[in-house]
């Protein structure tokens, strides 16, 4: 008598569901180290970095150069020596990061992330995980300013 033991569908779609849900996790702790690489990841950060762009376009549109002693350039002027030599400088430089992240790293992590969670959803064996896991590892590590 031979005694044979079928798997179940769910258990035979084990292996492929874990490999998919430890992709899809490496997916976001590599979107966060790319986006690392350009961005300060400290709590609030974002909100200084917005402040910083606002602070600098308004900079940039004034008719007149604004002093120190009438607020609302906090940021530019406290980064005069620092960022730049000068409160122009500060403005350009911060308008200048800003432009590259928005236009070109930002999207370019962005897109990577979703191609890269939906080749891991569209995934029939481990093996095509582990082939979109290390594109997508390749792709963020050739992200460059």
């Amino acid at each position: 008598m031979i005694l044979t033991i079928k798997r179940s569908d769910k258990s035979k779609a084990t292996p492929l569901s874990e490999a998919k849900e430890k992709a899809l996790a490496s997916v976001v702790s590599g979107t966060n180290s790319a986006r690392e690489r350009f961005i300060t990841p400290i709590t609030g950060q974002e909100m200084t970095y917005k402040e910083k762009e606002s602070q600098a376009l308004q900079w940039m549109a004034s008719e007149t150069v604004p002093l120190e002693s009438e607020g609302g350039y906090g940021f530019i002027f406290g980064e005069v020596g620092i960022t730049a030599d000068t409160p122009t400088g500060v403005a350009q430089r911060i308008l200048s990061a800003a432009d590259g992240f928005r236009n070109f790293i930002g999207p370019a992590i962005e897109s990577a992330r979703l191609i890269a969670n939906k080749g891991i959803h569209d995934s029939t064996s481990t093996e095509e995980v582990e082939i979109t896991l290390e594109k997508f590892s390749a792709v963020m590590d050739a992200i460059k300013l």
